[in-house]
């Protein structure tokens, strides 16, 4: 997931992931970082591709243990993998004013309900990943489906409340008492 309040969770951070052998990539990201943590410390992993794979892995490894399933095919199928990547500007999200310029990457499975409806239609047997959105709402393309993200994003809301918003709205609050 996205995070939009760098401080909040420390300011040292690791970079790892294949892309962090760009050097253009890792001098953007401290930038940013630094924008946002002025007193970060910043650090590229000795091997981030390889990190960011065990990364990925470990990840898999826990929602496989926690759900006792997985989407894995095998590695057959991946040598047989057909599917094709869009972006353009019927994959721009409209839900917010940042527009992101999302990736629908689109993979055949066989089982697939496509997407007919889309701005950027989908074959049955196909089945649709969306990436480079800034947050839940560009994961999707209609609005039965945002509904669901909104409840879901409302119900982490009630559950992990934003205390520094709550402080910051209670704080500046007229009291209604006049000042001398």
């Amino acid at each position: 997931g996205n995070i939009n309040n760098l401080a909040q969770i420390g300011r040292k951070f690791i970079l790892q992931g294949g892309t962090h052998r760009n050097l253009a990539v890792v001098k953007a990201q401290v930038d940013y970082i630094k924008s946002k943590v002025p007193d970060a410390e910043v650090y590229v992993h000795p091997y981030s591709g390889e990190a960011g794979a065990i990364g990925a892995g470990l990840l898999a490894l826990e929602k496989f243990k926690k759900e006792g399933r997985t989407n894995f095919k095998g590695f057959e199928v991946i040598e047989r993998l057909t599917y094709r990547a869009t972006t353009s500007k019927e994959t721009v999200c409209n839900w917010c004013p940042i527009n992101c310029q999302r990736t629908f990457i689109d993979v055949y499975t066989g089982e697939g309900e496509g997407r007919p409806w889309s701005k950027v239609p989908l074959e049955r047997g196909w089945v649709r990943l969306i990436v480079n959105n800034a947050c839940p709402k560009g994961l999707v393309e209609d609005e039965r489906e945002l509904k669901v993200i909104k409840e879901k994003m409302e119900r982490v809301r009630h559950e992990f409340p934003n205390i520094a918003h709550f402080v910051q709205k209670e704080a500046f609050k007229v009291s209604g008492q006049k000042v001398h």
